[in-house]
């Protein structure tokens, strides 16, 4: 059985499954759980190496962790052993993938809420809010799982990878931002934001505040966090499929215990490169605003090997599966500066990273 095959044999029989490829990497890693139910991220143990697959959504309070696939079976770009292969076959778990569609707003609609959403930003303390939307299709075919392998193969400088939660769908993306790397002693992360089209070949003002409203608030993280051995880079221009974005790098010279690195986390989530600035002003006009809940789409994800070896990634450029339809999630960074059609348009931009392979 090649990996496409066991993903869509996991989803038939209501099992657990992650795979993913780092960026600039050729391994393909898929992870396995024993039991259908997935739990919450508990934490680092202090003796024990904990590997699996954090999930963590766009709204995470405070008291609730991210959810966690364990790593009972592992399989890279080699074919799995004959005993895998029979235990997948041997279990069918009791759950089922709810087939629930997300609210799809449509252009005009979506015109009228960024124009007020502009009038706000120009006559209050709001600097920029990031608003969303989904765009949902007629599933036509019965396994979409060969969609992971073209992922690969046309962005290998992305993070690409697909989950599956029983009762929860399946989730598949490509996404170009990191949210935290941890490596011993060394943790890094970055600003992405400010977007345009691969022909254009300069930034504007709106794109360099929309940035620095970003690595601003990465910046106050570090500082709360007392991590001030680090170096910033100058933003740069990268690529990400149909767009360019302005990225900047932080990278830390620490070593963290477990406990540090999960309030690192939820300090740094989420940033208005996803979310917008201040971040509670923000998120408060997120949530009054957008009438599909955003699930996954913009929270983070990603393998967890050790404390000291994480790769976590914003979940951006990435659809959500049903049996009868699948739903693109894309949204875009609002300032008094905005104009609503350009909007628009760059949001259809970032939804054919994904979208135009189906």
């Amino acid at each position: 059985m090649s990996i496409e095959e066991i993903q869509y044999e996991c989803v038939k029989r209501n099992i657990p499954f992650y795979c993913y490829r780092l960026p600039d990497t050729e391994e393909v890693v898929m992870g396995i759980q024993r039991i259908p139910v997935v739990s919450f991220f508990d934490g680092f143990p202090e003796k024990d190496t904990k590997k699996g697959f954090l999930i963590a959504p766009f709204v995470l309070p405070e008291e609730t962790p991210p959810l966690f696939i364990h790593e009972d079976f592992r399989i890279t770009n080699e074919t799995p052993d004959e005993t895998l292969e029979s235990w997948i076959h041997s279990v069918h778990f009791e759950a089922g993938n709810p087939e629930t569609v997300e609210y799809a707003q449509a252009q005009d609609e979506y015109l009228e809420e960024v124009s007020d959403l502009i009038r706000l930003l120009e006559e209050s303390s709001l600097s920029k809010v990031v608003y969303s939307r989904v765009i949902a299709l007629e599933n036509n075919r019965e396994n979409h799982f060969s969609l992971f392998q073209t992922l690969v193969r046309n962005y290998p400088q992305a993070f690409v990878y697909s989950f599956h939660i029983p009762g929860k769908a399946v989730w598949m993306g490509a996404t170009p931002e990191l949210f935290l790397q941890v490596r011993p002693g060394l943790l890094k992360t970055v600003a992405l934001a400010g977007t345009r089209k691969v022909s254009d070949d300069s930034w504007n003002g709106k794109e360099y505040e929309e940035h620095e409203y970003v690595s601003k608030f990465i910046r106050n993280v570090l500082d709360d966090c007392s991590l001030n051995t680090r170096l910033e880079s100058s933003p740069k221009s990268v690529n990400a499929g149909e767009c360019v974005h302005l990225q900047t790098e932080f990278s830390v010279q620490a070593g963290l215990s477990g406990s540090e690195v999960v309030r690192l986390m939820k300090s740094l989530h989420p940033t208005p490169a996803v979310c917008g600035y201040p971040q509670k002003e923000a998120m408060d006009e997120i949530l009054r605003r957008e009438k599909h809940d955003r699930q996954f789409y913009s929270g983070f994800l990603g393998p967890v090997t050790a404390v000291n070896h994480i790769d976590l990634f914003v979940n951006l450029r990435c659809v959500k599966m049903g049996k009868k339809h699948v739903e693109f999630f894309v949204g875009g960074g609002i300032t008094k500066d905005s104009e609503p059609q350009k909007e628009w348009d760059e949001t259809a931009l970032k939804a054919q990273t994904v979208m135009k392979f189906f």
